[in-house]
């Protein structure tokens, strides 16, 4: 009885005992599942992610009450694994590459970290970074046919696909050289020929032999027994190309013979032998080019080495010299021009030559700047008020100006302009105000009166202006940018002219005593006259006739000196502007300040010019300058390119 009690209560423990179990290890997976969701996002690590997942779906079973928890937390975690699928672009599916070779660069838009496959021997990739790559293709591709490669950009699962063609090179036939020269002789010579595809020889002189080798023909001229040269040509065929061997064989009483005078070199140099047939005691070298390396070679030929040509994409000549006593001949040599490889460079450097020349014209506006110690500012003629009422109001201004400058990059987008300019400016000054003039009469007696004065004054000034500029450039595209020039500019005057004309009338001038300052007589006498001038500011002299309007007395010559010139001849300013310039047209605005002063010291603060009354007073400190502003077209040969003879 006592044994079935026993088993009676163990059966009910057991009983009790599994829920308690169930539900502890459901905790125990809801904890989990949380430290797994936490840890993968903080990592982004999938695999916690897809685990926590797992877990959270076993709870919402075991547990209900915690089901809609669990939901939440496996969306969340569910997007966040989408979020970490790799994403990967590229800016180009296929680029093309000329046959010179190049570079291209190309961008990548991606999520995550990438690698570049399928990289060959001629075509690789470098200076990639996070956002792009460069495709490099240096070599030259001398085939005809394309070369075709694809690059595989990936992140992961993800890839695109990079198209690589490099352009074929269009057929070409080079030999190393278009004119043969023999002896009278007779002699044999080989002729390297190089093309990208099949070619013969054609059209053979019958007093030649031509054998064709893989790269080289080699030609057998029979010897000349006539007096008289021998001229014919030998041409080379390919499907689309044709080159013409010009063959020259001297007559039999030839001295001095080089078997050719006609070199073409590579533009990445070469090494030619030349044969010197002649029967004079001794030959030897005169002149060629020092980017020859020439040398003679025992008694009977030549070395003509060339290194690389420069890569500017111009060819280069010169002339190799073979002399006797008697005779010189020369052999003419060519080096191909030297293509530059198109690199990635710096997207900010302004393109074009780095000297170029150019022509400019300008419209001025001139504005005349005028000043002294005192309020008096009067002009280069003195009316004899000598206060504010006579101060120069100069007006009407204009010119203009057009030159020659260069333009040399001194670093990077760098620039040095200049430049010399022919420039005329021209303003006018007038007087029309009443003063009181005063003439000799007698010997002690003197004339005075009121006048009424109309006196014009028009300036010319001629010079040559030197700009010398420093220039920044702000790149907008390979053809266009936007300048800023600084910098000083000399002046040279040519010419400052100085033109018055004018007339003086009075209609109640009357005579005084010179001793004692009393008018002698109630009489009422009238003067009407006119004035012109031609004065050359740069001189310290001018000359300048009277005239009266009334009446039939002849003008009267004037002939005054100054202790000066009234202006100096050489002067400087500081220039600012800014320019705008598209395919070589510029269009610019600039302002140039004067630094030194025009008026000249001795001239205006002594007894100046005058057809009227000198005053008493004195200008001093007088200054005088032409500040303009500068409207300017021009074109640089920036963009210009070099006709070449292939």
């Amino acid at each position: 009885m006592k044994i079935l009690k026993l088993l009676a209560m163990v059966v009910c423990v057991s009983a009790l005992s599994q829920p308690m179990n169930a539900q502890s290890s459901c905790a125990e997976k809801y904890r989990t599942a949380n430290e797994l969701r936490e840890s993968g996002l903080a990592t982004k690590d999938a695999g916690k992610l897809l685990k926590s997942i797992n877990l959270y779906r076993n709870v919402s079973v075991c547990e209900p009450n915690l089901k809609s928890k669990c939901n939440n937390y496996i969306k969340e975690a569910k997007k966040a694994i989408k979020d970490m699928t790799p994403d990967l672009s590229i800016s180009t599916s296929e680029i093309t590459i000329p046959y010179q070779g190049g570079d291209e660069l190309v961008d990548v838009a991606s999520n995550g970290k990438w690698n570049i496959e399928g990289m060959t021997d001629w075509c690789k990739t470098n200076a990639y970074s996070a956002k792009n790559f460069i495709v490099q293709c240096r070599d030259m591709n001398n085939s005809t046919r394309e070369k075709v490669t694809t690059l595989l950009v990936k992140n992961g699962s993800k890839y695109q696909s990079l198209k690589v063609i490099q352009a074929g090179r269009p057929e070409y036939i080079e030999v190393g050289a278009k004119e043969l020269a023999f002896p009278a002789a007779g002699t044999e010579e080989n002729l390297s020929v190089k093309s990208n595809a099949n070619w013969e020889v054609r059209s053979i002189p019958s007093w030649c032999k031509v054998e064709k080798g893989d790269s080289v023909i080699r030609i057998i001229v029979s010897p000349n027994t006539r007096t008289i040269e021998r001229n014919d040509d030998i041409v080379i065929e390919s499907p689309s190309k044709s080159v013409t061997i010009k063959i020259h064989q001297g007559a039999g009483e030839e001295k001095l013979t080089l078997s050719q005078n006609d070199l073409e070199f590579s533009a990445y140099g070469d090494v030619h032998y030349i044969k010197v047939y002649t029967d004079a005691d001794n030959w030897f070298l005169g002149d060629f080019p020092t980017w020859m390396d020439v040398q003679k070679v025992g008694n009977d030929s030549i070395r003509i080495e060339c290194g690389k040509n420069v890569p500017n994409g111009e060819p280069r000549e010169g002339s190799v010299q073979v002399r006797t006593d008697r005779q010189t001949v020369g052999v003419k040599v060519v080096q191909q021009p030297r293509e530059p490889i198109i690199l990635f460079g710096d997207p900010l450097l302004v393109s074009g030559r780095n000297l170029s020349f150019g022509i400019s014209a300008s419209y001025y506006m001139p504005f005349i700047g005028a000043s002294a110690g005192g309020d008096y500012k009067g002009s280069v003629v003195d009316y004899g008020l000598g206060n504010s009422t006579e101060n120069a109001s100069y007006k009407s201004a204009t010119g203009f100006s057009f030159g020659l400058f260069a333009d040399c990059r001194l670093y990077k987008n760098i620039f040095l302009t200049a430049g010399a300019n022919f420039t005329m400016v021209k303003y006018k000054n007038t007087f029309g105000l009443e003063t009181t003039y005063t003439l000799p009469y007698k010997s002690y007696e003197y004339m005075k009166g009121k006048v009424q004065n109309a006196y014009k004054e028009e300036y010319t000034h001629t010079m040559i202006e030197v700009p010398i500029l420093a220039s920044y450039r702000f790149k907008i595209n390979d053809v266009s940018h936007v300048q800023i020039n600084f910098g000083p500019v000399l002046n040279f005057g040519l010419s400052a002219k100085m033109k018055l004309s004018g007339n003086t009338d009075c209609e109640n001038m009357h005579i005084y005593n010179s001793t004692t300052g009393d008018m002698v007589d109630g009489g009422n006498y009238v003067r009407h006259t006119a004035a012109n001038a031609d004065f050359n500011l740069y001189q310290s002299c001018v000359l300048w006739n009277e005239s009266y309007t009334t009446g039939n007395d002849a003008p009267v010559d004037h002939h005054d000196t100054f202790s000066e010139s009234p202006m100096h001849r050489f002067n400087m300013g500081l220039r600012l502007g800014v320019a705008y310039e598209v395919a070589g047209l510029s269009f610019g605005l600039s302002y140039t300040q004067m630094l030194t002063n025009m008026a000249n010291k001795g001239y205006w603060e002594n007894e100046r010019f005058t057809v009227l009354n000198n005053s008493d007073v004195t200008m001093r400190g007088y200054k005088h300058r032409i500040n303009t502003l500068e409207f300017k077209l021009a074109y640089t040969l920036r963009y210009l390119k070099t006709k070449k003879n292939r």
